[in-house]
């Protein structure tokens, strides 16, 4: 049996994505610093201890859902590479599709647009970073679109 599809990995995954859409909907609605783990926890109806057993901490717990976000807007870049060499194609498929992604995701967009400021240290750089290169991406496909 493959390694990543073992029962108790697939549990524990599918248990990841359910305490990240919790997440991203307290933090959505009470902001960062209004929501805690506790309150995840209750969302969930699961004791705070065992919510300790798959999340570090609330902090972590934002750099992961800003980490899935990431990974979900770079696949929408990576495909619009793949389109075609016309970049005016390129910059009207990345509108449509990040829109597209964004009307779909409207919780996780707000949380990841307005509350990665409360990230430090190496979370907080690390989103900075990020940032910087998608803002980079952006501003070239639009020049090149002109």
């Amino acid at each position: 049996m493959d390694e990543e599809m073992k029962p108790w990995r697939v549990r524990r995954r599918s248990r990841e994505i359910v305490i990240r859409n919790a997440a991203v909907q307290e933090f959505c609605k009470h902001g960062y610093d209004g929501a805690s783990l506790q309150n995840i926890a209750d969302a969930l109806r699961m004791n705070k201890a065992t919510l300790y057993h798959y999340v570090e901490s609330k902090e972590h717990l934002l750099g992961s859902i800003l980490d899935y976000a990431h990974d979900q807007v770079m696949g929408i870049v990576n495909e619009v590479s793949r389109i075609s060499s016309d970049p005016m194609q390129q910059l009207r498929a990345f509108l449509e599709m990040h829109l597209t992604w964004y009307l779909n995701n409207l919780e996780l967009a707000q949380v990841a647009f307005h509350e990665w400021t409360n990230l430090t240290g190496d979370l907080f750089e690390s989103q900075r970073n990020r940032r910087r290169k998608y803002d980079a991406y952006v501003r070239e496909l639009i020049r090149a679109g002109q």
